[in-house]
């Protein structure tokens, strides 16, 4: 009885072991840092150890409970079975931290994608503002260039202006407004 007991805790230990050392090596695969496209592929992978792992303990856990000596061998593969499960939470634990870090990433990229489009679009509107302004400019000097009127020899007679009909009220006769403003401009630079 005792050697069954013996074969069967070494058989458990053994079956433990090659699940614990098989979780390491791929936790050491995932710290290389999987891909996107495999992140998906790998969770579920730890998921389907996780509970092959659970129905391993199960099996076992039964099997231990036919022998006489029940707790050592249950505690034994409980702490085995701990192991496991840890060393797969650290699995999940480095893809969620890549996955922080992706998506971190990608909200750094946002924000500088929309930093740049707002620089672009202030500079836009700074360009569009200096074109006008030299187009208002150049039309200031054009004005400024050509004569505002041709001054009458001083015993020229003008034209007599049309009369308003009776009844309406006659317009105010002013110089152009135009002009007056592009003699200024042009005394002010």
């Amino acid at each position: 009885m005792a050697a069954l007991n013996a074969a069967v805790k070494t058989a458990v230990n053994a079956a433990l072991r090659a699940a614990i050392k098989a979780a390491m090596v791929a936790g050491l695969v995932v710290a290389a840092g999987p891909a996107r496209a495999d992140e998906a592929a790998e969770r579920a992978d730890i998921a389907r150890q996780r509970q092959a792992l659970q129905a391993d303990f199960a099996t076992r856990e039964a099997a231990c409970r036919e022998h006489f000596v029940v707790s050592a061998c249950v505690e034994a593969l409980r702490e085995q079975r701990d192991r496991a499960l840890r060393s797969l939470r650290q699995r999940e634990l480095l893809l969620d931290d890549a996955d922080r870090r992706r998506r971190s990433a990608q909200a750094r990229e946002d924000l500088a994608r929309r930093a740049a489009a707002a620089a672009a679009r202030s500079a836009s509107a700074a360009a569009q503002d200096e074109a006008r302004a030299q187009q208002a400019q150049a039309q200031d000097q054009a004005q400024a260039q050509t004569p505002a009127r041709a001054e009458a020899p001083a015993g020229a007679r003008r034209a007599p202006a049309s009369r308003p009909a009776a009844g309406q009220p006659s317009a105010p006769s002013a110089p152009p407004a135009e002009a007056a403003a592009a003699e200024a401009r042009r005394r002010a630079q």
